[in-house]
């Protein structure tokens, strides 16, 4: 009886040792390039890049980032850039002009794509523009 018990325990141990790495695993991180990712709610796929995104299904919208740094526009695109691919979204990081930008693309059960731009240690005026066309078919 304390057999069967004893291997019920490192059974359990076992499961939730492999949850843990699973969780972990669950992240791929590219620390020098920055790949072609996709995002969506199984409504819709979007292509994502850190300089913008176009819906390969689920609506016809696309959209262009840029970044105005002391009135000259950049485009969000940079050599040493890196990024990180998760369940729900793609972030990337790259610097512009000296100023930290990370992109974040990514969908919900409810919202087939949003992204967000966050900006560090900028020195000046420094404000984002996105031109899009298009719309997705949940709006």
């Amino acid at each position: 009886m304390t057999d069967c018990w004893f291997w019920r325990a490192i059974g359990i141990l076992l499961i939730l040792t492999n949850a843990v790495v699973a969780q972990e695993q669950m992240q791929i991180d590219f620390s020098s390039k920055t790949p072609l990712g996709l995002v969506g709610n199984g409504a819709s796929i979007v292509k994502v890049r850190p300089s913008g995104f176009a819906f390969f299904e689920g609506g016809n919208a696309v959209g262009r980032f840029r970044l105005i740094v002391d009135g000259k526009p950049y485009e969000l695109q940079a050599d040493d850039a890196s990024s990180s691919f998760f369940p729900g979204g793609v972030s990337y990081r790259l610097a512009v002009n000296g100023v930290e930008v990370q992109v974040l693309h990514g969908a919900t059960r409810t919202i087939p794509y949003a992204a967000g731009v966050y900006v560090r240690n900028a020195r000046g005026r420094v404000k984002h523009s996105e031109t899009a066309r298009g719309k997705d078919q949940g709006h």
